[in-house]
């Protein structure tokens, strides 16, 4: 059985140069643009998760959480809220979403109707389905039957004496 040196020599010299690397360890700074687009969701949704935040902005959860304690500190946010292990969410300082839209524009709505005269309302004509004639027929089923049963006695078919 032969030795393949260079995987051997690769392999040795990873399993020797890992240890030396410094890993990587999961930034939990955020980018103004990530920020930004969790300014734009508080404004649309009246309370801010790191659930939400990494559903639908798609951020890792430690940058989502990052943001949320710095958007509670400049005080967009209400205060935080733990709920489960891991999991925050904030009240919307800045929601402007629908609800207030259709509160306002339901007042509005009130009062330009109140002001409007009620249009008239004219009888509408529905044209009505004409009945049609059900045709009739007296038919004696038992002269049929008789029929079929001597053609399958003829046959020899399931006829039992």
């Amino acid at each position: 059985m032969t030795m393949r040196w260079r995987g051997f020599l690769g392999m040795l010299g990873a399993a020797v140069a890992s240890p030396a690397i410094p890993m990587a360890a999961p930034s939990a700074g955020f980018s103004r643009a990530s920020y930004g687009l969790a300014m734009a969701h508080a404004r649309k949704y009246p309370l801010v998760s790191v659930r939400g935040l990494v559903n639908r902005l798609g951020l890792s959860a430690p940058e989502a959480k990052a943001i949320i304690t710095r958007m509670s500190s400049d005080g967009v946010l209400g205060g935080i809220a733990p709920t489960r292990p891991g999991t925050i969410f904030a009240s919307s300082k800045v929601y402007t979403g629908n609800m207030v839209k259709t509160a306002s524009t339901a007042a509005k709505a009130k009062q330009v109707t109140a002001t409007q005269p009620k249009p008239v309302v004219k009888d509408i004509r529905i044209p009505q389905i004409k009945p049609t004639k059900r045709l009739a027929y007296d038919v004696n089923l038992s002269v049929m039957m008789a029929h079929l049963r001597d053609l399958c006695a003829a046959r020899n078919i399931g006829v039992v004496a």
